[in-house]
């Protein structure tokens, strides 16, 4: 069993289910309030039980009880940890790029156990609450019709049975921000459905404080973490948020610099233990999008692809034919030819059969669409690294 701190401080959030067990003192600030530093209400605590639920204490483990705890593959729920029981993660994408679909279609992904573009999931039978505060009922309908079209009767019956959404009816259901009896609203949203994922979106309606800064950033981030784990300790939150509106934001969806692609990236990209990142798949179609890892800390990385979304499911599915290469060509604006292929690329078309250095500066010239100088340059800069030309004089990957 953990041991525990002794408690000096009272949790700044009194759970609505202990109201009636709590005395507040008159004028002094609720739970979730930012007028002034919180202080203790005067409280009447009618047993042991009220007050340990009240005020929470610091768990401690030795290593060895650590070692001994066993946690199942079914607690990765998608691509090795980018959702996973009981953590923190982040999709992050511009406005209008489907996010709502892609949540959407990943919680569907977690109640029948099927893949979600191709990353594995595995888990089944999750409950999923949609905290959402864009989307009319009407505009809902519409997204679930498309997607619901794709699935059995009885996938559809599983599904109903385990998706519950925040629809916007009235005024109350758009006054979310987590201050005063907002706070407390989404507290009793949450009880009730007692989600095993929960999905916030946009981050920025449930705002505690500025987005832009790091403190107000992480106060969200944590009052929304711990109203989830309030309503079940094992709930994973998945948080939705838009990217900077820089020119240069698209581009840093995949790289170095994948950490910074949201807004207010900092404290989130260390709250969260896995992150999306969504971005367009080219600039004249909707339909395309990229999907690249912006962080997996339970597992590795995986290699950003293209997806397209069905006109008639609304689901997306990988695109064979993305070339992440040709994506940075088409989105940094630069002309055709303009970008070398990269070693890897080269790598690509000697993997299966060794070729002469004409037929290998041919076969690049048709992909890329680039002068032959380049080609010759590709081909000089991947030497030594991803490709070897042999006795035979034939080049071929060194993977080979």
């Amino acid at each position: 069993m953990p041991t525990s701190l002794p408690t000096t401080v009272p949790s700044p959030l009194i759970s609505q289910t202990l109201a009636p067990a709590i005395e507040e003192t008159p004028g002094v600030p609720h739970a979730g309030s930012d007028e002034g530093e919180f202080q203790v209400p005067t409280m009447t605590l009618r047993d042991e039980q009220v007050s340990a639920r009240t005020f929470a204490e610091l768990s401690l483990r030795t290593p060895m009880e650590l070692l001994e705890m066993e946690f199942p593959p079914t607690d990765n729920y998608v691509g090795n940890g980018i959702v996973a029981k009981g953590q923190a993660s982040a999709i992050i994408g511009p406005p209008g790029i489907g996010k709502s679909m892609i949540i959407t279609q990943l919680g569907m992904s977690m109640v029948l156990e099927r893949p979600f573009m191709d990353l594995p999931v595995n888990c089944a039978d999750k409950k999923s609450l949609f905290l959402q505060a864009e989307n009319s009922n009407y505009r809902l309908r519409m997204q679930l019709n498309g997607q619901f079209s794709s699935l059995t009767e009885d996938e559809q019956r599983r599904v109903d049975a385990h998706f519950t959404f925040h629809t916007i009816e009235n005024g109350y259901d758009s006054e979310l921000r987590l201050k005063g009896r907002s706070a407390d609203a989404v507290a009793r949203c949450l009880n009730r459905v007692k989600p095993d994922v929960v999905f916030v979106d946009p981050l920025n309606a449930f705002a505690k404080g500025s987005l832009n800064t790091d403190d107000g950033m992480m106060d969200t981030l944590q009052e929304l973490i711990r109203l989830a784990k309030e309503a079940n300790p094992d709930a994973a939150v998945v948080f939705v948020h838009h990217t900077r509106t820089d020119g240069k934001a698209v581009l840093e969806a995949v790289g170095p610099s994948r950490g910074n692609y949201g807004r207010g990236s900092k404290a989130l990209h260390g709250v969260s233990r896995g992150t999306l990142n969504i971005a367009a798949g080219h600039p004249d179609d909707s339909s395309k999008i990229l999907v690249a890892c912006g962080k997996n800390s339970n597992g590795p990385d995986f290699e950003a692809f293209g997806a397209l979304r069905s006109p008639d499911t609304l689901l997306f599915e990988r695109d064979p034919s993305f070339c992440l290469d040709v994506w940075k060509q088409v989105m940094s604006g630069k002309p055709a030819g303009r970008l070398l292929p990269t070693p890897e690329r080269v790598a690509e078309f000697v993997e299966d059969r060794p070729l002469t250095r004409q037929d290998l500066v041919e076969a690049i010239k048709e992909e890329f669409g680039c002068a032959k100088s380049k080609a010759y340059q590709a081909i000089i800069d991947a030497q030594t690294q991803t490709i070897v030309r042999g006795p035979d004089r034939l080049f071929r990957s060194i993977k080979l």
